[in-house]
């Protein structure tokens, strides 16, 4: 039976699966009479559904690039010409912050800060804060960063020495190598982020009232920052999918009111401009963020490892679209580094260390929207024949993307809209109806569309199978892609074995295997196929009483058991069908002792922090704010029990260089003709420090250092070190240094 032939016949069985659906879970007697047409609901259902899945394939390949009458693309797909997925960053602004080139004032230390701050605490004193607000389409969330000043902890490294706490030229190295840490913007790690709802979207009619929106936001910043701090604390408000969903007109109005209303209301540091803290960031710019956090809260920037060092993938999926991030092998990244985005980080000990990365934004494949495209299959085939041709409209559930990052909302014809669409849905739970109101408010933006006369209603089989088997097309892997090696959708991507790499997956990557199933963590395919099976084929009534019993505490919602079904069947479609990842890679005995750990796993929280995008882009701030070394800052000690002493150049970089205190020897490598600034600043750190320098030998291999022959020192120019003999530094109280 052709049910996409015959618009009649698929009524009239949609209507039979209505009553006996209801009959048998909402009778109240006959059990054989309900085993009984439950198997004729299910039978006819697997029939419904193989036509369905065949048509599909015919629609799918038939709409790839069609164009309608009206001369837009189809929607019942989506395209690579729809989505273009630039690998590259090639904004400006976002290239600009990915190469520390921002117009901050680089942070500085001095003794004088320290006095000023001896009423606070030991945790705040010569801290650093940052203040992001995510700006998403439900809502925004502020997030309060800090840090310690990295000129206060190279100025502790040279304290250390003084005060005899030594540590080891490793240790040495490791810190000055190292990230600033990131602590949460509480001592504690308790209250440092606070949201609020609805998104700033929801204001673009009203920009001007945008204030409403942002001051419980600002004042919760203002009130956990202490006061002397808050002009140096930057503020960003970085704009993700929510700002897409409405016009650049509005969404510049928004914006440039946020700016306005923050400035005139706070004194938070927005000295790089409107531009660079109130934006809307790219899906390229918040993958490599999420990219950054990652890898930074797992040890992927550790510099101890030595051995098989690699940074680790990073996957996000979210409601709108998915990304990936990954550094390729170092074969690939000769091979295809023009898909390649160049990045730079920036130690403590003011090191720039490089990174290029790759980056992609598959817009439309995140959970909301391959859910909206997959109703628009199970749907297609039941709607009037006699606009079948017609595929703008082919769809009650119309896509919402354009060829562009914005979103726009395309209006519902009426007569596509008929009183009574049942559907039957075997990515629902088994015997759950549920209505498509969510979904129509979405589309219907003409006023004369009552929704209240119309009703979608979808009924669950709960066959995980064939529900994988519908996904499948939506992935568009039959797309040709400009070069090999391919993931989806078109998309060229620079990695062929997935088993060189170990790749962390956020969002929905981890919600719904971790709250529902308890996979969390180390992926395993079979495991999460059988539990989602077991899971969509329980009836609803079931499912609503384990819930009603706690039997999920992570769930607050039963709206959240609804899409479980779907969104687990869909994470194994990209993660397996779309990447490319082996299912067979995953299925190690988990009772065993393992000799690796899976190449994907999924992750939330990290100690302190729930890993987010945020994280990243509040790195790259730290980044830009640390001095830059001017020479190599790292320990050259050949005493693992000696420390470093902080020796100003005085030049106009205005940089700092860590140097060794040998057993012999004071070494400052790589001088220049500045040498006696130098040597002026030596001897001041030691007066500052209570040092006398008591009969000590100075000679001087150099260039020309004549500023020290008034000093009774000799010069040489057989090197291009300046070494000081030392025969005893006497400390302040009276006891010697040796």
């Amino acid at each position: 039976m052709d049910f996409g032939q015959d618009h009649h016949a698929s009524v009239k069985i949609k209507h039979l699966l209505t009553v006996f659906t209801f009959y048998i879970w909402g009778g109240r007697n006959g059990n054989g009479y309900r085993i009984c047409l439950f198997t004729i609901v299910l039978s006819l259902s697997l029939i419904y559904l193989v036509s369905l899945l065949n048509q599909s394939k015919v629609n799918f390949n038939n709409n790839k690039m069609h164009l309608s009458r009206s001369g837009k693309k189809s929607n019942a797909g989506i395209h690579q010409s729809d989505f273009k997925i630039n690998s590259e960053l090639k904004d400006t602004q976002d290239l600009n912050v990915l190469n520390l080139n921002t117009t901050f004032k680089i942070h500085t230390y001095s003794q004088e800060e320290e006095e000023v701050n001896f009423i606070s605490s030991e945790w705040v004193k010569h801290r650093e804060f940052a203040i992001i607000i995510d700006a998403g389409s439900s809502g925004s969330r502020v997030l309060i960063y800090s840090w310690k000043n990295p000129e206060y902890t190279k100025y502790m490294l040279k304290k250390s020495i003084f005060d005899n706490n030594f540590v080891t030229k490793e240790e040495g190295n490791y810190i000055l190598n190292s990230l600033p840490i990131m602590e949460p913007g509480d001592e504690y790690g308790e209250d440092w982020q606070f949201k609020e709802e609805p998104g700033i979207s929801t204001f673009h009619s009203k920009p001007h009232e945008i204030g409403l929106h942002l001051k419980p936001l600002l004042d919760y910043a203002a009130s956990k920052i202490p006061a002397r701090k808050r002009s140096k604390t930057p503020i960003y408000l970085l704009a993700t999918a929510g700002l897409r969903l409405i016009s650049e007109e509005s969404r510049t109005a928004i914006l440039r009111n946020t700016c306005s209303y923050v400035r005139n209301h706070y004194d938070f540091d927005i000295s790089g401009g409107c531009d660079q803290h109130f934006r809307m960031i790219s899906g390229e710019l918040e993958g490599i963020y999420g990219w950054v956090a990652v890898n930074y809260l797992m040890g992927g920037f550790d510099t101890r490892k030595k051995i098989d060092k690699h940074t680790f993938g990073f996957l996000d999926l979210g409601g709108a679209s998915t990304q990936i991030a990954f550094e390729p092998t170092a074969e690939m990244s000769l091979e295809h580094e023009s898909d390649l985005t160049t990045l730079k980080l920036r130690t403590i000990g003011g090191n720039d260390i490089h990174y290029k990365v790759f980056v992609s934004t598959f817009l439309g494949f995140g959970v909301n929207e391959a859910r909206r495209r997959y109703l628009e299959i199970l749907t297609n085939n039941l709607n009037d024949e006699v606009s079948r041709n017609e595929t703008l409209f082919n769809s009650a559930f119309l896509s919402t993307h354009e060829t562009s990052n914005t979103i726009k909302v395309l209006k519902l014809k009426e007569k596509f809209l008929r009183n009574e669409n049942i559907y039957v849905d075997p990515c629902l739970p088994l015997a759950l109806e549920r209505e498509k109101d969510e979904i129509l408010n979405v589309a219907l933006v003409d006023d004369n569309i009552k929704k209240e006369n119309k009703k979608i209603e979808l009924i669950g089989i709960g066959n995980l199978e064939i529900c994988l088997k519908i996904l499948s097309p939506l992935l568009n892997k039959s797309l040709p892609c400009p070069e090999n090696p391919c993931l989806f959708n078109g998309v060229h991507a620079p990695i062929e074995d997935f088993k060189k790499h170990k790749f962390f997956g956020i969002s929905e990557y981890w919600y719904t295997p971790s709250d529902l199933f308890q996979l969390g963590g180390s992926y395993s395919y079979s495991k999460l196929f059988d539990a989602t099976k077991k899971y969509c084929k329980t009836s609803w009534i079931n499912l609503n009483e384990k819930f009603e019993n706690g039997f999920w505490p992570h769930i607050h919602e039963t709206s959240k058991l609804e899409l479980v079904c779907f969104k687990s069947a869909w994470i194994m479609s990209l993660i397996h069908g779309g990447l490319g990842i082996s299912k067979l890679d995953h299925e190690m005995d988990l009772n065993k002792e393992q000799t690796f750990s899976s190449n994907f796993q999924s992750i939330n929280e990290i100690g302190k922090f729930q890993v987010s995008w945020t994280l990243g882009a509040v790195l790259f701030h730290a980044s830009a704010t640390t001095a830059k070394k001017l020479s190599n800052s790292n320990f050259d000690a050949e005493d693992e029990n000696l420390t470093s002493v902080v020796v100003d150049r005085g030049g106009t970089g205005g940089g700092y260089e860590l140097q060794d205190i040998l057993s012999n020897n004071l070494r400052i490598g790589n001088m220049d003709s500045s040498g006696g600034v130098v040597m002026n600043r030596i001897s001041s750190l030691a007066n500052e420090r209570g040092l006398q320098n008591s009969n000590f030998d100075l000679s001087v291999r150099s260039h020309s250092f004549s500023e020290f022959t008034s000093a009774n020192n000799s010069t040489s120019s057989s090197s291009n070190n300046l070494s000081l003999k030392k025969n005893k530094w006497i400390l302040d109280d009276g006891s010697r240094f040796t």
